[in-house]
């Protein structure tokens, strides 16, 4: 049976693998990681929608994200627990020949072992709802 760290350890690692696939622009490797059944807030970016669901919807935004030819990267600098199954993702977007150039923090919940629900944000933690982002639940 695993402990509560070992399993925060692996949200972790899923988040970061997430995270990595996306760099990479891995559409195969960044689905795996996620739930079949996910709810998916991206960055509000033009010509991007604000919400999509499962693989499918995944698929599109991924589409999309190549089609308009957003090249950003996601470049973290922390996962923090956020209590049950929620993990907050911390740093900064980059643009290949610009350098950082955005926060980023994005929550993440986790459902049999995948993650099941994203909402991605360009600004600091504090900054977004009161820094209340780990603090709603997969619901709201």
């Amino acid at each position: 049976m695993e402990s509560a760290g070992s399993s925060a350890l692996g949200a972790k690692a899923l988040v970061l693998r997430w995270v990595n696939a996306f760099n990479a622009r891995n559409l195969e490797a960044l689905l795996s990681c996620l739930h079949a059944e996910v709810d998916f807030h991206p960055l509000k970016l033009l010509g991007i929608d604000r919400s999509y669901h499962g693989h499918d919807g995944v698929r599109t935004w991924f589409g999309r994200l190549d089609a308009l030819h957003y090249r950003h990267r996601i470049e973290l600098t922390e996962v923090r627990e956020g209590g049950r199954e929620q993990l907050l993702a911390i740093g900064a977007l980059s643009v290949p020949g610009h350098g950082s150039v955005v926060p980023f923090c994005a929550s993440h919940w986790i459902k049999d072992d995948l993650i099941s629900l994203v909402r991605q944000y360009p600004r600091d933690p504090d900054m977004v709802e009161g820094g209340d982002l780990l603090g709603r639940t997969a619901a709201s």
